[in-house]
């Protein structure tokens, strides 16, 4: 009887460290496996495109990720880990579109897998949105006029 006891004190014990591991392992580095950087898109972004990806996105993503991609989305408050923001990732438009095209289908909790509610041409058609979320970074040197330059003499 004695293990029994000292068994059923260890459950808390487990259960608890299993509510503060898991999250903490998940909240780190979320790295797509290297073969999803050969993936290319295959989808034309065109304008027809580009509606319904939009579709898509505010039904399935905007909850989480925000209408505008700053991961500020009704439902996004207390996640672990955040939701990405797509419109803040200086990063995002030099990330591999085949590393987002295998997040968004494979998932990651609190995020669902969408690969079977979704086509391959839908998932690469957020793939395109989503990249197009991403904030415009424009060089220093670009923002100088030679009008500018001529008046500091």
């Amino acid at each position: 009887m004695a293990k029994r006891s000292h068994l059923r004190n260890s459950i808390p014990l487990l259960i608890l460290l299993f509510i503060i591991i898991v999250p903490c392992a998940q909240a780190g580095e979320w790295e797509a496996p290297v073969w999803a950087d050969t993936l290319i898109n295959p989808v034309v972004f065109d304008s027809i495109a580009q509606v319904e990806a939009r579709a898509l996105y505010m039904k399935n993503c905007s909850a989480c990720h925000g209408e505008t991609g700053h991961g500020d989305g009704m439902m996004a408050r207390g996640m672990q880990p955040p939701p990405v923001a797509f419109a803040d990732d200086p990063d995002l438009p030099s990330d591999p579109v085949g590393e987002l095209y295998w997040k968004i289908s494979t998932g990651r909790k609190p995020m669902p897998s969408w690969k079977k509610d979704l086509t391959e041409e839908q998932i690469w058609m957020l793939v395109s949105y989503v990249k197009g979320l991403a904030p415009v970074i424009v060089p220093p040197d670009s923002l100088r006029t030679p009008d500018a330059d001529s008046t500091r003499k």
